[in-house]
């Protein structure tokens, strides 16, 4: 775990390895997050599967209200609800592209 202390009472050296040590971790937490987002299409896709059979369109405001109150409700931060919020619109729409892909190339 990493203390934190007033940026002034870092010296230069300590900087450069704080620099190194998180573009580090944050490249470890990009491998998870690209494993998480493509895991995610998949479920998409058996999504898109279900709304081919049951004849349901592709967007469902209802429902991406319902993701967007489950995550604000697991924010703990630092983040605040309106900037996860807005990542999560973001993923959301990227999922509905896909999700429309596998319905018109009918590989759902």
């Amino acid at each position: 775990m990493t203390v934190k202390r007033p940026l002034h009472a870092m010296s230069v050296e300590e900087a450069q390895r704080l620099l190194q040590n998180s573009r580090k971790r944050i490249d470890d937490i990009d491998v998870t997050l690209v494993d998480l987002l493509n895991r995610r299409a998949g479920v998409v896709e058996d999504v898109a599967s279900a709304k081919r059979v049951l004849n349901k369109e592709v967007d469902d405001p209802g429902r991406r209200e319902e993701v967007l109150a489950h995550a604000r409700a697991q924010n703990a931060g630092p983040l605040s609800h309106e900037e996860l919020t807005s990542i999560f619109e973001r993923i959301m729409d990227k999922m509905s592209d896909h999700q429309v892909a596998r319905l018109k190339t009918g590989r759902s």
